[in-house]
């Protein structure tokens, strides 16, 4: 919904990478968590999935910032370019 109002860009080339990168690190995460959950439940603790963990919570960070600066400059060009195609209004007449 958000895509066809036009405040997720992914029409830009930053806008699809950031998007594509968000929902991969959503569903790695995903996966990470499945599978600590399930040694938990067999009472192991995997020593590098925190770093995992961390690692891809950086690379969905990375991913949202990668959205918000493509909504961000797609945001700037509409202002812009509405800007460009209206003329200042001229007041002719004061009345009180």
């Amino acid at each position: 919904m958000l895509v066809e109002k036009g405040t997720i860009a992914i029409n830009t080339r930053a806008g699809f990478i950031g998007t594509t990168t968000f929902v991969a690190g959503v569903i790695i995460n995903e996966v990470f968590l499945t599978f600590q959950g399930i040694s938990a439940l067999f009472g192991l603790y995997p020593q590098r999935l925190p770093i995992l963990l961390l690692a891809n919570t950086i690379v969905m960070a990375s991913g949202a910032l990668l959205v918000f600066i493509a909504s961000v400059k797609t945001i700037k060009s509409i202002n812009y370019s509405l800007h460009l195609n209206t003329k200042p209004l001229k007041i002719t007449s004061w009345k009180l």
